[in-house]
């Protein structure tokens, strides 16, 4: 078949766009091919150029934090810091004049460690008001030095408000090896150095933990209600305490007479009862007859009454005295009956 030269042209157009519909993955890889792998290997390094800068951030941020623990840290010989941060820890509780103090020094912690820092654990125990510990946790929390307190244990001592506190305490300090060598607690040869974190606190900050009264042992009862200006007439009831008055404890000791204890709610007052001794509390007065495991026998206005653990005084219960036992009518003796008339 004859083409003349416009179906030549259409034909050959036709072909070479086949071609290139075949073709243009070749073309492209032989032509495009060294710059799409160019471009993958900028984005690889690009990648790569990041991470090594994020390492580099992080080293550098762990060479300045390990400068500033290096400044808070104890002498990096253990033999020195030891008797230094004894000897301190020792003069900030007297200085706040904590009761009873012991502060002593325990075992040197290393372990695995060791090429790193060692701990240095104190222990310290003391008898003090809420006030007096408060200031001295916020004289050592405020000290520029790496330390804590890893335990601290609080046990009230009376039943008032504002009560003794038996108090323990786990101090810990530590002593990084790469420290500058000193023979001083603080670096720089100073005294007294204050934490970053501190500077802008002030012990009246921390005024609300000692008056919240947190450690008083058992209930403090509701407050006495407040007495309202007295109207015309007769004088207002005074306040009875007896509900509010209750047995919470009673001791039987070996060789000593017995005691119980009756708590005040409303004012946090004890009171000690004694087998065989007179009372007056709340308005009951009498004479203690029996002091049971679990309960209290009292004489009151010439009655016997009988109070249970946890039960308060309006709630006594009156000890009945027993009916007298009535004796039954003597039988008649068979002998006595009247016989039966015969039939």
């Amino acid at each position: 078949m004859n083409l003349d030269k416009r179906q030549k042209i259409l034909v050959g157009a036709l072909l070479g766009i086949f071609l290139l519909w075949q073709g243009s993955g070749v073309l492209w890889s032989i032509f495009f091919g060294p710059f799409d792998q160019r471009n993958t290997q900028i984005v690889a390094l690009d990648e790569q150029l990041k991470k090594k800068k994020d390492a580099k951030f992080q080293l550098d941020l762990t060479a300045a934090r390990t400068r500033i623990w290096e400044r808070r840290s104890l002498p990096p010989s253990a033999d020195i810091a030891s008797p230094l941060y004894h000897h301190w820890v020792l003069d900030l509780a007297s200085k706040h004049h904590l009761e009873k103090l012991v502060v002593t020094p325990k075992r040197l912690s290393t372990g695995i460690t060791s090429q790193v820092f060692t701990r240095i654990p104190i222990s310290v125990t003391a008898e003090c008001k809420m006030d007096q510990l408060c200031q001295f946790l916020y004289d050592f929390y405020r000290t520029d030095l790496l330390h804590k307190v890893t335990h601290l244990g609080v046990e009230s001592l009376d039943f008032k408000a504002n009560p003794t506190l038996k108090v323990s305490l786990e101090l810990e300090g530590l002593s990084l090896k790469s420290a500058p060598v000193r023979t001083t607690l603080f670096a720089g040869k100073q005294e007294t150095a204050v934490t970053d974190a501190m500077k802008q606190k002030s012990l009246d900050d921390y005024k609300s933990l000692s008056a919240a009264n947190r450690f008083v042992r058992g209930y403090n009862g509701p407050p006495k209600p407040p007495t309202p200006p007295a109207p015309p007439g007769p004088p207002p009831t005074p306040f009875d305490s007896a509900p509010f008055t209750k047995l919470i404890g009673a001791v039987e000791t070996e060789g000593l007479p017995a005691e119980a204890w009756l708590y005040d709610q409303s004012s946090n007052q004890r009171t000690v009862l004694t087998a065989g001794k007179d009372f007056e509390v709340a308005g009951v007065k009498g004479s203690v007859l029996e002091i049971g495991n679990r309960f209290i026998i009292l004489k009151v206005k010439d009655k016997e009454w009988r109070l249970e653990m946890g039960d308060n005084l309006k709630q006594m219960t009156e000890i009945k005295p027993a009916a007298p036992a009535t004796t039954p009518p003597a039988s008649t003796p068979a002998a006595e009956l009247p016989m039966k008339p015969p039939a």
